[in-house]
Order: C-alpha cells, then sequence, then structure tokens
C-alpha cells in the first residue's frame, strides 16, 4: 500500500510539473490572430515601395515588412536565431 502511495504522489507531482512547463512553452509557441488587411501601401521619401508581403493591421497598430522597409532606407537588418533578435 505504501507503494502505491509514493507512485501516486510521485505521479501527481509529476503532472504538476510538466502542466506549469507547458505554460513556459506556450508563451514561444505560434498565436493565432485576426489582422485586417486593407491594401496599405508603404511610401518612402513620397514613392510607394514594392513588397512582396502585405502589411496589415492587428490590435489597432499597422504590421510592415521590416526586411522591405530597411531596405528601403538603404539600411541592413540581421536576424540572430540564437537570442531572437534583430538588428537595423
Amino acid at each position: 500500500m505504501r507503494k502505491l502511495k509514493v507512485f501516486v504522489i510521485g505521479l501527481l507531482v509529476g503532472l504538476l510539473i510538466g502542466t506549469s512547463a507547458l505554460g513556459v512553452l506556450a508563451s514561444t509557441g505560434n498565436k493565432n490572430i485576426v489582422a485586417t488587411f486593407r491594401n496599405i501601401k508603404i511610401l518612402i521619401n513620397g514613392k510607394q515601395l514594392a513588397t512582396a508581403d502585405e502589411p496589415f493591421i492587428y490590435n489597432n497598430r499597422t504590421y510592415v515588412p521590416l526586411r522591405a522597409v530597411s531596405d528601403g532606407l538603404g539600411q541592413d537588418v540581421e536576424c540572430n536565431n540564437a537570442t531572437n533578435t534583430v538588428s537595423i
């Protein structure tokens, strides 16, 4: 009977640790969003920038393709996957 109690307690502790770890993993996972596309144009110095990726609106903010805008401004973009950092 003692072995069963130890097993059940170990199982419960394992489940608690496992479910708390899922919360941490979820913060770096995928998220589905509802975005609005309105044929948004990007102008740099009065000239329209052609992009393969369309800008969109999410939570009252406009998101634009960073690489296309940086290239249009004559700036380099570097991505560091190890630190999840984008440098312009």
